[in-house]
C-alpha cells in the first residue's frame, strides 16, 4: 500500500531498482516533486527506457512499514502497476515457496551482553606484575567494578547518489614483484577478515606507497674514506 493507494506489484530479482508506472504515480505524488535526474533503464535485447525521475515513498507490505526510492516510467513502457527490486533487500529478507513470496523484514535491534558478576581472585593474576602499584591500581579497579545498565540510541543513514551509474576507475598497470606484494597483503586480509570479496560495479584502483622507513633502511651508507686510502675516479 503506497499511501492511500493500493498497488499491485510484481518481485523482480533482475532489476536493481523498483519501478512505478506514471499513471499509478499520479495519485500518489505531484510530480513537481520528481526528481530532475532521470535515468536510463536497460532491459532485454539492450532496450532503452528513460525514467521521468524518482521520489521517496514509505509504503506497507503485509503490516511492515518500508521506505524505498521509487523510479517513474512511462506508462505505456510498464505493463504493471509497480516493481520491487533487489534495493528492498537491505530492508527485508525475500522466500520464494510455491505459495508466494513472503517478506522478512530485518529487525533493528541490537543485544548487549553485559558482565554480571567479577571474580578477580580466581581468573585475574596479578602474580607476575614487577612494579607493586600498578599491581594494587589493578586489582582495585577491578574489586570495585559494579556492572551498569546502558542505553543506545539506532540510527539509520542513507547515502543517496545523483544517479545509478557505478563510479568506478580501471586498475592499473603493476610490476610483477608488485602485483606479487598486492595479492600477498589480500590474502591475509581475507584471512584475518579484514576485508572480503565482493562483486560490486563500484571500484577503485590500488594505490602502493612506498615504506620511507624501509626505503632508508635499505640504502647504502655512503663509504668512508681515511687519508691514505686509494680512490679509482
Amino acid at each position: 500500500m503506497l499511501g492511500n493507494e493500493i498497488v499491485s506489484a510484481l518481485i523482480d530479482t533482475g532489476s536493481t531498482v523498483s519501478l512505478i508506472r506514471e499513471d499509478v504515480s499520479s495519485k500518489i505524488v505531484d510530480h513537481s516533486r520528481l526528481s530532475k535526474i532521470n535515468t536510463v533503464l536497460y532491459g532485454l535485447g539492450q532496450t532503452e527506457v528513460i525514467t521521468k525521475g524518482s521520489f521517496e515513498y514509505d509504503f506497507v507490505l503485509e503490516k511492515d512499514p518500508y521506505s524505498l526510492t521509487w523510479h517513474v516510467v512511462p506508462t505505456k513502457q510498464l505493463n504493471f502497476e509497480a516493481i520491487i527490486g533487489t534495493d528492498t533487500l537491505g530492508q527485508a529478507s525475500l522466500n520464494f515457496t510455491q505459495e508466494g513470496v513472503m517478506f522478512h523484514k530485518h529487525e533493528e535491534k541490537a543485544y548487549l551482553m553485559q558482565i554480571s558478576r567479577v571474580h578477580p581472585e580466581d581468573e585475574l593474576d596479578f602474580s607476575h606484575m614487577l612494579d607493586s602499584q600498578v599491581k594494587n591500581d589493578l586489582t582495585r579497579i577491578t574489586s570495585s567494578y559494579k556492572p551498569e545498565k546502558t542505553e543506545s540510541t539506532y540510527g539509520t543513514r542513507r547515502i543517496i547518489l545523483n544517479d545509478d551509474i557505478p563510479v568506478y576507475q580501471p586498475e592499473r598497470r603493476l610490476s610483477y614483484a608488485e602485483k606479487k606484494r598486492v595479492n600477498k597483503h589480500i590474502e591475509e586480509w581475507l584471512e584475518q577478515g579484514i576485508v572480503r570479496p565482493s562483486s560490486s560495479k563500484y571500484a577503485s584502483p590500488i594505490v602502493l606507497v612506498k615504506n620511507k622507513k624501509t626505503y632508508n633502511k635499505k640504502r647504502k651508507k655512503a663509504p668512508e674514506y681515511q687519508v691514505g686510502d686509494l680512490v679509482a675516479v
